[in-house]
């Protein structure tokens, strides 16, 4: 309910990782309840349904997606066109059944390495896909990079610049550079929104903002909010200034 009147511009419930894997069945009913019962005034509904390789995907999105305030489905662990063009062609088959007055949606989580070797043509696979989500905390997990707070800079990430004659200085880089920017370009070459994903360590708003900085600079327009404190730091950031906008 805080959400609901909160400051973020789109919200979206969760049936897949923020939910025990015994209680996904139950968490999808609550799901549906809320979409049908709560005031969610004007903002932007999507639920986070479980990745097409589970067994409760398919029940997930049939659910979810003949309620008629949701506007998007909110697909994790794309990682082929394909995923995409399957949940287009079942949501049109609903819309078939019950017509609506806007088609729904698509958002995608960009979250394995196959998804982000396969990003521009996932990009490209359906007119209802309308945003791409970097998902920073899955993916390195299957890269085994040995992360343990997801969003934040590694130290371990670095160089050493040596000089004649000088200290030598360690300078850190962004491990994620590569991955943010792909991820970016697809969706600017296609139309679509790029999303950066959570900044796992809520408590640190110095880091949650310069990671919000460094998205805004590759492209990106929004970034995941986890944490009520989050939102207005996010807004903020990825606001346009009056001076860009005189600009532009």
């Amino acid at each position: 309910m805080k959400a609901i009147s909160g400051p973020a511009d789109s919200l979206f419930l969760d049936l897949e990782d923020a939910v025990a894997p015994n209680r996904r069945v139950e968490a999808r009913a609550q799901a549906v309840k809320a979409l049908q019962e709560l005031d969610w005034g004007e903002k932007i509904v999507s639920v986070r349904v479980n990745g097409l390789g589970t067994v409760w995907a398919l029940q997930d999105i049939l659910e979810v997606a003949r309620c008629p305030r949701l506007d998007m489905i909110l697909l994790p662990k794309v990682e082929t066109a394909e995923d995409v063009i399957f949940v287009d062609r079942l949501l049109t088959a609903l819309e078939l059944e019950a017509p609506r007055a806007r088609p729904l949606g698509i958002e995608i989580l960009i979250e394995t390495t196959k998804g982000l070797a396969t990003v521009e043509s996932i990009a490209a696979a359906s007119p209802r896909l309308e945003g791409i989500i970097f998902g920073v905390g899955d993916y390195s997990i299957e890269l085994e990079n040995f992360d343990t707070v997801f969003g934040s800079s590694n130290p371990d990430y670095a160089v050493l610049a040596r000089e004649e004659g000088r200290a030598e200085e360690r300078h850190w880089g962004d491990q994620w550079h590569f991955a943010l920017a792909r991820t970016a370009n697809a969706c600017r070459a296609y139309g679509l929104r790029p999303i950066d994903g959570p900044y796992a360590n809520y408590g640190d708003q110095d880091g949650y903002r310069a990671s919000c900085q460094r998205a805004r600079a590759l492209g990106f327009e929004g970034k995941w909010a986890i944490h009520p404190s989050q939102v207005s730091i996010a807004n903020a950031e990825f606001t346009p200034r009056q001076g860009q906008i005189d600009w532009a």
